[in-house]
């Protein structure tokens, strides 16, 4: 853990309207002071209205907000199916935009949305990774992408890595699992492997908002038996331990 860090911190989460930015606004510490960034706005006054691939846009956020210590990018479209345009706009120019502008700006740290998708190629394998004694995928593992929006990801990760290493911003970027409004893995199959509960990401993100990590990648998944992708480097690296289990949920 950095010990540099307080949980009394202001955070600039972008996509704060989508399912995810809700979930972590309710789910973060209080201590922690939200700001939010969304093209539909949002009915908090500290949620403002607009695109983060305008660098106008950020700019005039964080003058307005004053220092922030970390930002949390959500901000993409979230279909699998996402077109080219959309992925390559809000997934990769979004992404740059606010790499950057965390460097123009002095923040020190920005944690960033990747997803499962990036390793999805795998769920043809028979058997899958974590079953009949094949290990789970660590983030090592050669990516292989299931759409244009896991290339759209993948491409935000080596962008993370790059602001990391050529900047000096620390990058988390987390392969974020299934996240649901409804948080009940018993209602589709795949969700016993892939879900992600809300109270684990609430942990998930202050682990990484509070790691002494200058650029890493991790799965974000809650302790499902039958999950994909091993969370040793989490548990490590962030201190991540999540509670949750697919296999013994009741709704």
């Amino acid at each position: 853990m950095d010990s540099s860090f307080s949980d009394n911190i202001r955070v600039l989460i972008t996509g704060a309207a989508g399912c995810i930015g809700q979930i972590l606004w309710k789910g973060l510490p209080e201590p922690m002071a939200r700001i939010g960034l969304d093209l539909a706005g949002g009915a908090p006054s500290s949620v403002y209205t607009g695109d983060c691939t305008d660098a106008a846009v950020l700019d005039r956020v964080l003058r307005k907000t004053g220092p922030v210590d970390a930002i949390v990018h959500l901000a993409a479209d979230p279909r699998v199916e996402s077109p080219w345009a959309a992925v390559q706009g809000a997934g990769i120019d979004g992404t740059r935009q606010v790499l950057a502008a965390a460097v123009r700006h002095d923040v020190p740290r920005v944690v960033y949305a990747s997803s499962n998708h990036v390793v999805g190629g795998y769920e043809a394998d028979d058997p899958l990774p974590g079953q009949d004694g094949r290990p789970r995928l660590t983030a090592q593992a050669e990516p292989r992408p299931d759409s244009l929006y896991a290339v759209g990801k993948l491409a935000g990760e080596a962008l993370g890595r790059y602001y990391a290493e050529q900047h000096g911003l620390r990058v988390v970027c987390l392969r974020i699992g299934s996240v649901r409004s409804h948080d009940d893995p018993t209602r589709e199959e795949r969700l016993r492997r892939t879900w992600l509960s809300h109270r684990d990401l609430a942990h998930l993100m202050v682990c990484s908002l509070r790691a002494a990590v200058d650029f890493g990648v991790y799965y974000g998944v809650s302790a499902n038996a039958q999950r994909m992708w091993s969370l040793a480097h989490a548990r490590a690296d962030l201190g991540y331990a999540p509670d949750d289990n697919a296999a013994v949920h009741t709704a």
